[in-house]
């Protein structure tokens, strides 16, 4: 059998959206750039409009909408691999695989979270290399470098008693400045390239960062009535963002199509940012997830001609149940992405199109238990690449 030009390491970036692991994660980390052919370079754009909205009962007041809590994400990557010689390859890889935004500011007048936000980024850098002692095994891995970013804005309220009106429990702000955290990634693939076979096992370790925040809070405490203010302080505190395992598998079915799919675990309940001072006038973390996350994906490739080829893919994340972080309140995802490749000599361009539904989640929103249901996100992927 011909060796196929469509490879399921080619798909793995189209257009990520909202939830994928944890919530957080909007793009698996690969390799997948060790896998392509001779020397060549890529270019990524992803693009996404995710929807995420609930409502809580306020007492007399009744519903109480959050508003679409999301703001749209733009995402960008490059790359770039060079084949040494027939067994050793080098690849460079920038990408932002964890990127959050949440925003009440349209929430409800009386939404127990209005104006509060939260935003984290990632940047991270992997330098990879791949040794194939043989033309059916290899193996690879390298050192990453990753850093992030942390600000929110909580703000709590409750109905006053008196009259009625939003009453300020907590006016919370903190921020992280950027934090740099070193780890490394290690892999096996075995291939049959004929057949255009290929099952690889990959590993991401976790990523610790040591955060420095400023931080200042004021409100009122319910159970006493007395006014608090905690001027500006500068605390530590450290984070973690989890270890992962890939397992990518791919056959071609005849000459011209191609099945594909992988399963990926993370250790999102090992991820918890709990500044010193939000911590102790609430109790709780900032931000933490309670579950491990396991996300499965299968797809399809069809090679048209020469210069194009299709492919749609599904992805799957069991929901988990019980209370979400009101800064990420989704529970598992369905995700569905219709794309295509186009060549010209050295040349691809690649666009995706991903519809997401977004699985159902209840918060824990001071007042009661806010509910997110419905939700969703489309969003585009655009990959440029060309070998030299």
């Amino acid at each position: 059998m011909k060796r196929l030009g469509l490879s399921a390491m080619l798909i793995v970036f189209t257009c990520p959206l909202t939830s994928v692991a944890g919530g957080l994660e909007q793009s698996a980390p690969s390799p997948g750039i060790l896998f392509k052919s001779g020397d060549v370079a890529e270019f990524k754009m992803a693009y996404s409009e995710p929807s995420v909205d609930g409502s809580v009962a306020v007492g007399v007041f009744g519903e109480q909408q959050s508003g679409n809590i999301t703001e749209s994400m733009l995402r960008l990557g490059t790359s770039v691999k060079q084949q040494l010689n027939d067994r050793v390859a080098y690849a460079l890889v920038f990408e932002q695989p964890h990127w959050a935004r949440a925003n009440y500011s349209d929430s409800s007048e009386r939404y127990p979270y209005r104006d509060s936000f939260a935003k984290l980024s990632e940047d991270r850098l992997t330098l990879w290399g791949k040794y194939q002692p043989a033309d059916n095994f290899s193996i690879y891995g390298g050192p990453m470098l990753s850093r992030t970013k942390v600000s929110a804005s909580v703000k709590m309220t409750v109905p006053n008693p008196v009259n009625g009106s939003p009453l300020p429990v907590l006016n919370y702000s903190g921020s992280a400045p950027g934090k740099t955290a070193l780890g490394y990634a290690a892999g096996v693939a075995l291939e049959n390239q004929s057949k255009a076979q290929r099952l690889s096992l990959t590993y991401f370790s976790e990523l610790e960062f040591d955060m420095t925040a400023t931080e200042r809070a004021s409100g009122v405490n319910v159970s006493t009535g007395e006014a608090y203010v905690i001027p500006e302080s500068v605390t530590g505190a450290s984070y973690k963002l989890p270890q992962s395992v890939t397992l990518a598998a791919q056959t071609g079915l005849n000459e011209k199509t191609l099945l594909f799919g992988s399963v990926r675990w993370a250790d999102w309940s090992e991820y918890r940012i709990a500044p010193l001072v939000y911590e102790s006038v609430t109790g709780e973390a900032l931000s933490n997830f309670d579950n491990d996350s396991t996300t499965l994906s299968i797809g399809i490739g069809r090679k048209l001609n020469e210069q194009i080829s299709l492919f749609v893919l599904g992805s799957y994340e069991k929901a988990r149940g019980g209370l979400k972080d009101n800064l990420s309140p989704t529970d598992g995802d369905k995700s569905f992405v219709l794309g295509g490749t186009y060549r010209m000599g050295q040349h691809e361009v690649r666009v995706g199109v991903q519809h997401t539904l977004i699985g159902d989640a209840k918060t824990n929103a001071n007042v009661g238990q806010a509910s997110f249901t419905d939700n969703s996100g489309t969003g585009v992927g655009l990959t440029l690449l060309t070998k030299f």
